[in-house]
């Protein structure tokens, strides 16, 4: 609390000032820190990561000034265009505040219960309404409070029946007898579309309703039906189909048309969509066999479960697990507090992950990843990589394009990586186990460690070590600076380098043929070539060890 809050409220108890007049003071306060406090993002900010690694690295203290042109443009070239991150990404996601609010609206507006000691009688009666639907045509059927039960033949035919089995609770028999049998279903037709309407007795507020109905259908007919306070059962279709529930189960054992799908409390179970599927959900748990065409998903507080999607995938998650086997398309997913697993994803894969680890196993096109206080697992990229991640460890294996990686609080491990590599951390340790072009890190109190660069090496750090290991002869120009901390490089025989390094506070430690001299301050100088010369090998340490030894 503030100082001044405190103060207003001081003055409130001794009487100084009135309620009304602390609650305008308060109010001001409040609006005053509304506007003061610093806003918190929701996501991680990708825009501004390549102009922060290209001024980040080309902070990198140079031994050689000669070097220094070179240098800069090595730098520049390093970074990757990765500004249209989370713009792309978000074009991806459709409308779910929409949907959202739409969900809320649905969910809260639903009657409850029937009270059953407030209508003690009950009263059942059975019913039948047959229709005529012209080919082509939808069938809509809306249940206020009941199951739906559909059920089909593999005719043609343009005939409906739907069997109605009605409860009604009252306050005493005769009511509930008269309030069942003014409940009708009625048919109202329209432009390619029939309409059942179950109808109730108007003005009467004493008696409950439910209608249990099985639904006799044509396989083929398109259908749009919702229940509420009741499952929907649906076989095997040949037809689109829009479904919704609301505190009951949803059941569809596949369809050769497509679906969409809102429900509220209740899990929600679909087989083999041939087509699209969409799904929007609160509070209810997703099973879904598989979806051949585009699938968008929009689920919260409920877990999602998908075996296959054939063609692209966009999924908004809130406090749920999400678990997918195969994508064959492009994948979207946005995870809020709950774990994200994907076996394989063949296309693109897009992930914004908070308060939730994310394990994915294989993506077969590029993988562009945001993350927030979550561990992060990847086995295999294919194409390009661009992660960002706060407070959470990065661990990626063999990446086939570039990579560029900036992390705070975190580990990062990542490689092979057949191109090149980019990484910015702060207070997290860095290992790129393989580098097939240039290799750029700019690293702050964690140690760096680079094995097998078969390019350029640019690195700095501070606070932590700096290790370059190679098992195969150098001939690519390394440049490394480090603050507060040693420098330590490994060159097997056959390397072609010349060695300039300078320690301001420390010394140079060395097995190879090289010339060390004292700098006239606290430390050492050492200068020399390797074989034919050639690539420099430029290292300053500020204070600490440079070590340069035969591999």
């Amino acid at each position: 609390m503030s100082e001044e809050r405190k103060k207003v409220l001081e003055m409130l108890a001794d009487g100084k000032i009135t309620v009304d007049d602390a609650e305008r003071l308060l109010s001001a306060l409040g609006e005053s820190d509304r506007t003061s406090a610093p806003q918190r993002k929701n996501t991680i900010d990708f825009d501004g990561l390549e102009s922060s690694i290209r001024s980040g690295v080309e902070g990198v203290r140079r031994t050689v000034r000669a070097s220094m042109p070179h240098l800069r443009t090595a730098i520049r070239d390093a970074s990757p265009d990765v500004e249209r991150i989370v713009g792309e990404a978000t074009a991806s996601i459709p409308g779910f505040i929409e949907e959202m609010t739409r969900t809320i609206r649905d969910t809260f507006g639903q009657s409850r219960e029937p009270d059953e000691e407030r209508f003690p009688a009950k009263f059942e009666r059975d019913f039948t309404e047959d229709a005529t639907i012209e080919p082509g045509a939808q069938l809509a059927l809306h249940n206020p409070r009941g199951t739906i039960e559909v059920i089909t033949s593999d005719g043609n035919g343009n005939g409906v029946r739907a069997e109605v089995h009605l409860t009604v609770h009252s306050l005493d028999d005769d009511s509930a007898r008269a309030a069942a049998e003014s409940v009708q279903l009625t048919q109202e037709p329209g432009p390619d579309r029939l309409v059942l309407r179950p109808v109730f007795p108007r003005g009467r507020e004493d008696a409950t309703y439910r209608l249990d109905i099985r639904l006799f259908v044509a396989k083929n007919l398109r259908l749009d039906l919702h229940t509420t306070h009741g499952d929907l059962l649906l076989p095997e279709m040949a037809s689109d189909l829009v479904l919704g529930g609301d505190h009951g189960q949803l059941r569809l054992a596949g369809t050769s048309g497509n679906a969409s799908v809102q429900h509220n409390h209740g899990k929600v179970e679909v087989g083999r969509v041939a087509g699209t599927f969409s799904l929007n959900a609160h509070h209810s748990s997703l099973e879904l066999d598989e979806a051949v065409q585009e699938t968008s998903i929009n689920s919260h507080h409920g877990s999602v479960r998908v075996r296959r999607i054939g063609g692209n995938l966009v999924i908004n998650s809130h406090h749920g697990a999400l678990d997918a086997d195969e994508i064959h398309g492009n994948a979207v997913a946005n995870s809020h507090h709950g774990p994200l697993t994907l076996q394989q994803v063949a296309g693109d894969l897009t992930v914004n992950s908070h308060h939730g680890p994310v394990d994915v196993r294989q993506v077969g096109g590029s993988l562009r990843l945001s993350s927030e206080h979550a561990p992060v697992t990847v086995e295999n990229i294919s194409g390009e990589l661009s992660a960002q991640s706060n407070h959470g460890p990065l661990s990626f294996g063999a990446v086939g394009k570039s990579a560029v990686i900036r992390c705070t609080h975190g580990a990062v491990v990542i490689g092979p990586v057949n191109g090149e590599v980019t990484v910015e951390s702060d207070r997290g340790p860095v290992h790129i186990r393989g580098a097939g072009g240039r290799a750029t890190v700019r690293a702050s109190r964690g140690d760096v460690r680079i094995e097998n660069p078969a390019g350029e090496v640019l690195a700095e750090n501070n606070r932590a070590s700096i290790e370059i290991l190679s098992s195969d002869p150098v001939h690519s120009a390394y440049t490394l600076s480090n603050n507060r901390g040693n420098i330590s490089v490994a060159l097997p025989e056959g390397s072609n380098v010349r060695v300039q390094g300078f320690v301001r506070r420390g010394q140079v430690e060395t097995n190879l043929p090289l010339e060390v001299s004292a700098n006239g301050q606290q430390g050492q100088v050492v200068s020399g070539e390797l074989g034919a010369g050639g690539a420099s090998l430029q290292a300053e340490v500020e204070s600490g060890t440079l070590t340069l030894r035969r591999a």
